[in-house]
Protein backbone atom coordinates (compact mmCIF):
# COMPACT_ATOMS: atom_id res chain seq x y z
CA UNK A 1 0.00 0.00 0.00
CA UNK A 2 2.85 2.38 0.86
CA UNK A 3 4.43 1.77 -2.54
CA UNK A 4 1.25 2.47 -4.50
CA UNK A 5 0.51 5.61 -2.45
CA UNK A 6 4.01 6.82 -3.33
CA UNK A 7 3.43 6.03 -7.02
CA UNK A 8 0.10 7.85 -7.01
CA UNK A 9 1.68 11.02 -5.64
CA UNK A 10 5.01 11.02 -7.48
CA UNK A 11 4.63 9.08 -10.75
CA UNK A 12 1.45 10.33 -12.43
CA UNK A 13 2.38 8.86 -15.82
CA UNK A 14 2.37 5.30 -14.44
CA UNK A 15 -1.15 3.88 -14.56
CA UNK A 16 -0.48 0.13 -14.78
CA UNK A 17 1.98 -2.23 -13.09
CA UNK A 18 3.50 -3.35 -16.39
CA UNK A 19 4.54 0.26 -17.01
CA UNK A 20 6.89 0.21 -14.00
CA UNK A 21 10.60 0.50 -14.68
CA UNK A 22 13.67 0.32 -12.54
CA UNK A 23 13.65 4.11 -12.36
CA UNK A 24 10.37 4.23 -10.37
CA UNK A 25 11.58 1.45 -8.06
CA UNK A 26 14.78 3.36 -7.29
CA UNK A 27 12.78 6.53 -6.58
CA UNK A 28 10.71 4.58 -4.05
CA UNK A 29 13.80 3.07 -2.43
CA UNK A 30 15.38 6.52 -2.11
CA UNK A 31 12.17 7.75 -0.51
CA UNK A 32 12.03 5.07 2.20
CA UNK A 33 15.80 5.28 2.84
CA UNK A 34 15.52 9.02 3.55
CA UNK A 35 12.79 8.43 6.15
CA UNK A 36 15.34 7.19 8.69
CA UNK A 37 13.72 3.80 9.11
CA UNK A 38 15.50 0.88 10.73
CA UNK A 39 17.29 -1.49 8.32
CA UNK A 40 14.92 -4.26 9.35
CA UNK A 41 11.90 -2.06 8.49
CA UNK A 42 13.35 -1.14 5.09
CA UNK A 43 14.05 -4.81 4.44
CA UNK A 44 10.45 -5.65 5.29
CA UNK A 45 9.05 -3.09 2.86
CA UNK A 46 11.32 -4.18 0.01
CA UNK A 47 10.57 -7.83 0.70
CA UNK A 48 6.80 -7.20 0.67
CA UNK A 49 7.02 -5.51 -2.71
CA UNK A 50 9.31 -8.22 -4.09
CA UNK A 51 6.92 -10.98 -2.95
CA UNK A 52 3.98 -9.12 -4.50
CA UNK A 53 5.68 -8.89 -7.91
CA UNK A 54 6.80 -12.53 -7.76
CA UNK A 55 3.33 -13.74 -6.81
CA UNK A 56 1.43 -11.95 -9.58
CA UNK A 57 3.98 -13.24 -12.12
CA UNK A 58 3.59 -16.78 -10.81
CA UNK A 59 -0.19 -16.65 -11.23
CA UNK A 60 0.07 -15.10 -14.71
CA UNK A 61 -1.67 -11.84 -14.04
CA UNK A 62 -2.07 -9.86 -17.23
CA UNK A 63 -0.73 -6.71 -15.59
CA UNK A 64 2.75 -7.73 -14.39
CA UNK A 65 6.22 -6.16 -14.61
CA UNK A 66 7.96 -6.94 -17.89
CA UNK A 67 11.30 -7.58 -16.18
CA UNK A 68 12.87 -8.10 -12.78
CA UNK A 69 12.72 -4.80 -10.90
CA UNK A 70 14.17 -5.67 -7.47
CA UNK A 71 17.70 -7.00 -6.97
CA UNK A 72 19.37 -8.64 -3.99
CA UNK A 73 21.70 -5.66 -3.51
CA UNK A 74 18.66 -3.44 -2.87
CA UNK A 75 18.27 -4.98 0.57
CA UNK A 76 20.15 -3.14 3.34
CA UNK A 77 22.53 -5.03 5.57
CA UNK A 78 20.71 -5.77 8.80
CA UNK A 79 23.07 -6.05 11.78
CA UNK A 80 22.63 -9.26 13.73
CA UNK A 81 20.87 -8.58 16.98
CA UNK A 82 22.85 -9.44 20.08
CA UNK A 83 21.17 -11.51 22.79
CA UNK A 84 19.00 -9.48 25.14
CA UNK A 85 20.41 -10.76 28.40
CA UNK A 86 19.27 -9.54 31.81
CA UNK A 87 21.84 -7.67 33.88
CA UNK A 88 22.83 -9.29 37.17
CA UNK A 89 21.64 -6.33 39.27
CA UNK A 90 18.17 -6.71 37.72
CA UNK A 91 18.17 -10.44 38.51
CA UNK A 92 19.17 -9.65 42.10
CA UNK A 93 16.16 -7.35 42.43
CA UNK A 94 13.89 -9.97 40.89
CA UNK A 95 15.16 -12.82 43.05
CA UNK A 96 14.74 -10.68 46.14
CA UNK A 97 11.04 -10.26 45.31
CA UNK A 98 10.16 -13.83 44.29
CA UNK A 99 8.10 -14.27 47.44
CA UNK A 100 5.71 -11.65 46.04
CA UNK A 101 4.86 -13.93 43.11
CA UNK A 102 2.50 -16.86 43.10
CA UNK A 103 4.54 -20.02 43.88
CA UNK A 104 4.19 -21.53 40.42
CA UNK A 105 5.37 -18.30 38.71
CA UNK A 106 8.32 -18.04 41.13
CA UNK A 107 9.23 -21.64 40.30
CA UNK A 108 9.10 -20.88 36.59
CA UNK A 109 11.45 -17.92 37.08
CA UNK A 110 14.01 -20.07 38.88
CA UNK A 111 13.79 -22.88 36.31
CA UNK A 112 14.31 -20.42 33.45
CA UNK A 113 17.29 -18.84 35.21
CA UNK A 114 19.08 -22.17 35.49
CA UNK A 115 17.91 -24.15 32.47
CA UNK A 116 17.63 -21.51 29.75
CA UNK A 117 14.50 -23.14 28.31
CA UNK A 118 12.21 -21.41 25.88
CA UNK A 119 9.02 -20.29 27.60
CA UNK A 120 6.99 -22.50 25.23
CA UNK A 121 9.00 -25.51 26.44
CA UNK A 122 8.48 -24.63 30.09
CA UNK A 123 4.74 -24.04 29.71
CA UNK A 124 4.34 -27.47 28.09
CA UNK A 125 6.69 -29.28 30.49
CA UNK A 126 5.10 -32.58 31.50
CA UNK A 127 5.10 -34.45 34.79
CA UNK A 128 7.90 -36.99 35.13
CA UNK A 129 10.41 -34.76 33.34
CA UNK A 130 12.94 -34.93 36.20
CA UNK A 131 15.15 -38.01 35.95
CA UNK A 132 18.15 -39.07 38.05
CA UNK A 133 21.26 -41.14 37.55
CA UNK A 134 22.76 -43.67 39.97
CA UNK A 135 24.66 -40.92 41.78
CA UNK A 136 21.43 -39.09 42.50
CA UNK A 137 22.28 -36.21 40.17
CA UNK A 138 19.35 -34.78 38.28
CA UNK A 139 18.45 -34.13 34.66
CA UNK A 140 15.52 -32.44 32.98
CA UNK A 141 13.94 -34.10 29.97
CA UNK A 142 11.69 -31.94 27.83
CA UNK A 143 10.51 -31.46 24.28
CA UNK A 144 11.98 -28.68 22.14
CA UNK A 145 9.16 -27.59 19.86
CA UNK A 146 11.41 -25.45 17.69
CA UNK A 147 13.82 -28.31 16.99
CA UNK A 148 11.10 -30.97 17.14
CA UNK A 149 13.06 -33.29 19.41
CA UNK A 150 13.45 -34.31 23.05
CA UNK A 151 16.27 -32.67 24.95
CA UNK A 152 17.96 -33.64 28.23
CA UNK A 153 20.13 -31.34 30.35
CA UNK A 154 21.74 -31.64 33.80
CA UNK A 155 20.07 -29.56 36.52
CA UNK A 156 20.76 -28.86 40.18
CA UNK A 157 19.00 -30.86 42.87
CA UNK A 158 17.41 -27.63 44.11
CA UNK A 159 15.68 -26.98 40.78
CA UNK A 160 14.67 -30.64 40.53
CA UNK A 161 13.07 -30.39 43.99
CA UNK A 162 11.17 -27.23 43.01
CA UNK A 163 9.72 -28.96 39.94
CA UNK A 164 8.68 -31.99 41.98
CA UNK A 165 7.01 -29.75 44.57
CA UNK A 166 5.11 -28.02 41.75
CA UNK A 167 4.04 -31.41 40.37
CA UNK A 168 2.63 -32.33 43.79
CA UNK A 169 0.89 -28.95 44.04
CA UNK A 170 -0.84 -29.60 40.73
CA UNK A 171 -1.84 -33.10 41.83
CA UNK A 172 -3.36 -31.71 45.05
CA UNK A 173 -5.23 -28.81 43.44
CA UNK A 174 -6.30 -30.23 40.07
CA UNK A 175 -7.33 -33.49 38.50
CA UNK A 176 -4.60 -36.07 39.06
CA UNK A 177 -4.78 -36.82 35.35
CA UNK A 178 -3.34 -33.40 34.47
CA UNK A 179 -0.08 -34.05 32.59
CA UNK A 180 1.46 -30.57 32.71
CA UNK A 181 3.68 -29.15 35.45
CA UNK A 182 2.39 -25.60 34.90
CA UNK A 183 -1.26 -25.95 33.82
CA UNK A 184 -4.27 -23.68 33.78
CA UNK A 185 -7.38 -24.61 35.73
CA UNK A 186 -8.71 -26.65 32.80
CA UNK A 187 -5.44 -28.65 32.80
CA UNK A 188 -4.28 -27.15 29.50
CA UNK A 189 -0.73 -25.67 29.32
CA UNK A 190 -0.21 -22.26 30.88
CA UNK A 191 -0.37 -19.38 28.40
CA UNK A 192 3.03 -17.82 27.77
CA UNK A 193 1.55 -14.35 28.10
CA UNK A 194 0.39 -15.13 31.65
CA UNK A 195 3.99 -15.53 32.76
CA UNK A 196 5.10 -12.31 31.04
CA UNK A 197 2.23 -10.24 32.44
CA UNK A 198 2.70 -11.41 36.04
CA UNK A 199 6.45 -10.78 35.90
CA UNK A 200 6.02 -7.25 34.57
CA UNK A 201 3.30 -6.51 37.10
CA UNK A 202 5.84 -7.42 39.79
CA UNK A 203 8.47 -5.19 38.17
CA UNK A 204 6.05 -2.26 38.19
CA UNK A 205 4.71 -2.79 41.71
CA UNK A 206 8.13 -3.47 43.30
CA UNK A 207 10.06 -0.92 41.21
CA UNK A 208 12.52 -3.35 39.61
CA UNK A 209 14.68 -0.95 37.60
CA UNK A 210 17.56 -1.00 35.13
CA UNK A 211 20.82 0.95 35.48
CA UNK A 212 19.04 4.12 34.30
CA UNK A 213 16.38 3.87 36.96
CA UNK A 214 13.69 2.89 34.46
CA UNK A 215 11.20 0.11 35.25
CA UNK A 216 12.59 -3.02 33.61
CA UNK A 217 10.34 -4.83 31.14
CA UNK A 218 10.82 -8.59 31.26
CA UNK A 219 10.72 -10.82 28.19
CA UNK A 220 10.70 -14.55 28.88
CA UNK A 221 13.22 -15.31 26.14
CA UNK A 222 15.74 -12.98 27.78
CA UNK A 223 16.27 -15.60 30.50
CA UNK A 224 17.49 -18.00 27.82
CA UNK A 225 19.87 -15.36 26.49
CA UNK A 226 21.05 -14.71 30.05
CA UNK A 227 21.90 -18.37 30.66
CA UNK A 228 23.85 -18.57 27.40
CA UNK A 229 25.71 -15.35 28.17
CA UNK A 230 26.52 -16.41 31.72
CA UNK A 231 27.85 -19.77 30.59
CA UNK A 232 30.14 -18.18 28.01
CA UNK A 233 31.31 -15.67 30.61
CA UNK A 234 32.08 -18.48 33.06
CA UNK A 235 34.30 -20.22 30.54
CA UNK A 236 32.04 -22.97 29.23
CA UNK A 237 33.18 -23.91 25.67
CA UNK A 238 30.79 -22.82 22.93
CA UNK A 239 30.06 -26.34 21.72
CA UNK A 240 28.97 -27.28 25.25
CA UNK A 241 26.72 -24.22 25.44
CA UNK A 242 25.33 -25.21 22.06
CA UNK A 243 24.45 -28.65 23.35
CA UNK A 244 23.01 -27.35 26.64
CA UNK A 245 20.70 -24.87 24.91
CA UNK A 246 19.88 -27.27 22.08
CA UNK A 247 21.04 -24.93 19.32
CA UNK A 248 21.00 -26.47 15.87
CA UNK A 249 24.10 -24.66 14.61
CA UNK A 250 27.28 -23.17 16.16
CA UNK A 251 26.34 -19.79 14.66
CA UNK A 252 23.33 -19.56 16.98
CA UNK A 253 25.56 -20.05 20.01
CA UNK A 254 28.33 -17.79 18.73
CA UNK A 255 26.07 -14.77 19.28
CA UNK A 256 26.70 -15.05 23.01
CA UNK A 257 30.45 -14.89 22.53
CA UNK A 258 30.12 -11.36 21.13
CA UNK A 259 29.15 -10.13 24.59
CA UNK A 260 31.94 -11.70 26.64
CA UNK A 261 35.06 -12.33 24.60
CA UNK A 262 37.12 -13.86 27.40
CA UNK A 263 39.58 -16.73 27.26
CA UNK A 264 37.72 -19.98 27.86
CA UNK A 265 38.82 -22.18 30.74
CA UNK A 266 40.59 -25.43 29.95
CA UNK A 267 37.98 -27.87 28.68
CA UNK A 268 37.12 -30.78 30.94
CA UNK A 269 36.66 -33.57 28.39
CA UNK A 270 38.29 -36.66 29.90
CA UNK A 271 34.98 -38.12 30.99
CA UNK A 272 36.37 -41.63 31.47
CA UNK A 273 39.02 -40.70 34.03
CA UNK A 274 38.46 -41.90 37.59
CA UNK A 275 37.30 -39.14 39.93
CA UNK A 276 37.78 -39.16 43.70
CA UNK A 277 35.73 -37.09 46.17
CA UNK A 278 37.10 -35.17 49.15
CA UNK A 279 36.68 -38.22 51.42
CA UNK A 280 38.45 -40.60 49.06
CA UNK A 281 35.34 -42.21 47.56
CA UNK A 282 35.55 -43.12 43.87
CA UNK A 283 32.96 -41.71 41.49
CA UNK A 284 32.17 -44.51 39.05
CA UNK A 285 30.39 -43.45 35.87
CA UNK A 286 31.00 -46.61 33.88
CA UNK A 287 27.64 -48.36 34.32
CA UNK A 288 24.60 -47.43 32.26
CA UNK A 289 21.63 -48.38 34.39
CA UNK A 290 19.13 -45.67 33.48
CA UNK A 291 18.42 -43.14 30.79
CA UNK A 292 20.35 -40.55 32.79
CA UNK A 293 23.38 -42.83 33.21
CA UNK A 294 24.41 -43.16 29.57
CA UNK A 295 27.97 -42.12 28.77
CA UNK A 296 27.03 -39.10 26.66
CA UNK A 297 24.83 -37.55 29.35
CA UNK A 298 27.41 -38.19 32.06
CA UNK A 299 30.06 -36.44 29.97
CA UNK A 300 27.58 -33.62 29.38
CA UNK A 301 26.83 -33.35 33.08
CA UNK A 302 30.49 -33.14 33.99
CA UNK A 303 31.18 -30.49 31.36
CA UNK A 304 28.30 -28.35 32.58
CA UNK A 305 28.96 -28.90 36.27
CA UNK A 306 32.72 -29.03 36.56
CA UNK A 307 34.79 -25.94 37.24
CA UNK A 308 38.55 -26.38 36.98
CA UNK A 309 40.52 -25.98 40.22
CA UNK A 310 44.29 -26.11 40.80
CA UNK A 311 43.92 -29.54 42.43
CA UNK A 312 40.75 -31.02 40.92
CA UNK A 313 37.23 -30.06 39.90
CA UNK A 314 34.26 -28.40 41.53
CA UNK A 315 30.93 -30.08 40.78
CA UNK A 316 28.98 -26.96 41.73
CA UNK A 317 27.19 -25.95 38.49
CA UNK A 318 29.11 -23.32 36.55
CA UNK A 319 25.87 -21.52 35.73
CA UNK A 320 25.17 -21.14 39.45
CA UNK A 321 27.97 -18.56 39.63
CA UNK A 322 31.15 -18.39 41.74
CA UNK A 323 31.70 -20.64 44.74
CA UNK A 324 30.69 -19.02 48.04
CA UNK A 325 33.23 -21.09 50.01
CA UNK A 326 36.62 -19.92 48.80
CA UNK A 327 39.63 -22.08 49.79
CA UNK A 328 37.49 -24.75 51.45
CA UNK A 329 37.53 -27.35 48.68
CA UNK A 330 38.74 -30.31 50.73
CA UNK A 331 35.78 -29.88 53.10
CA UNK A 332 33.27 -29.41 50.29
CA UNK A 333 31.13 -32.26 48.94
CA UNK A 334 31.18 -30.65 45.49
CA UNK A 335 34.94 -31.21 45.22
CA UNK A 336 36.39 -34.10 43.22
CA UNK A 337 39.79 -34.81 41.74
CA UNK A 338 41.67 -37.28 39.55
CA UNK A 339 45.07 -38.91 39.10
CA UNK A 340 46.42 -36.05 37.01
CA UNK A 341 46.46 -33.93 40.21
CA UNK A 342 48.30 -36.53 42.32
CA UNK A 343 51.56 -34.54 42.40
CA UNK A 344 49.73 -31.41 43.63
CA UNK A 345 48.09 -33.41 46.42
CA UNK A 346 51.40 -34.96 47.52
CA UNK A 347 53.06 -31.55 47.62
CA UNK A 348 50.07 -30.16 49.52
CA UNK A 349 50.38 -33.02 52.04
CA UNK A 350 54.07 -32.29 52.66
CA UNK A 351 53.36 -28.60 53.25
CA UNK A 352 50.49 -29.49 55.57
CA UNK A 353 52.69 -31.81 57.62
CA UNK A 354 55.27 -29.04 58.06
CA UNK A 355 52.60 -26.57 59.20
CA UNK A 356 51.10 -29.21 61.50
CA UNK A 357 54.45 -29.91 63.17
CA UNK A 358 55.02 -26.19 63.74
CA UNK A 359 51.51 -25.80 65.15
CA UNK A 360 52.02 -28.71 67.57
CA UNK A 361 55.34 -27.28 68.75
CA UNK A 362 53.68 -23.92 69.48
CA UNK A 363 50.51 -25.52 70.87
CA UNK A 364 48.30 -23.69 68.38
CA UNK A 365 45.28 -25.91 68.96
CA UNK A 366 43.05 -24.44 66.27
CA UNK A 367 45.81 -24.72 63.66
CA UNK A 368 46.45 -28.30 64.78
CA UNK A 369 42.78 -29.27 64.38
CA UNK A 370 42.41 -27.60 60.98
CA UNK A 371 45.59 -29.02 59.48
CA UNK A 372 45.00 -32.45 60.97
CA UNK A 373 41.71 -32.55 59.11
CA UNK A 374 43.40 -31.40 55.86
CA UNK A 375 46.14 -34.02 56.35
CA UNK A 376 43.59 -36.82 56.78
CA UNK A 377 41.63 -35.70 53.73
CA UNK A 378 44.76 -35.59 51.58
CA UNK A 379 45.93 -39.01 52.76
CA UNK A 380 42.53 -40.50 51.88
CA UNK A 381 42.56 -38.86 48.44
CA UNK A 382 46.15 -39.87 47.67
CA UNK A 383 45.51 -43.45 48.78
CA UNK A 384 42.42 -43.74 46.55
CA UNK A 385 44.18 -42.19 43.55
CA UNK A 386 47.14 -44.54 43.86
CA UNK A 387 44.82 -47.52 44.15
CA UNK A 388 42.96 -46.71 40.90
CA UNK A 389 44.16 -47.95 37.53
Amino acid sequence: LGFFNFMNKNCEGIQRIHQLTRNEIEQYFNYINLKGLKPSTVTGRISTLDVFFTTIQRYDWKDTPSKILIFQEDYPKVPKALPRYIDEHILEQLNGKLDKLEPYIATMVMVLQECGMRISELCTLKKGSVITDKEGDCFLKYYQWKMKKEHIIPISKEIAALILVQEQRVADELDDGCVYVFPRKDCSPLKQDTFRVKLNELAYEEKITDSNGEIFRFHAHAFRHTVGTRMINNGVPQHIVQKFLGHESPEMTARYAHIFDETLKKEFTKFKETLVTNNGSILDLSEENTEADNTDLQWFKKNINAQALPNGYCRLPVIAGPCPHANACLDCTNFCTSKQFLTEHEEHLERTKEILNRAKQNQWQRQVETNERVKNRLEQIIHSLKETN
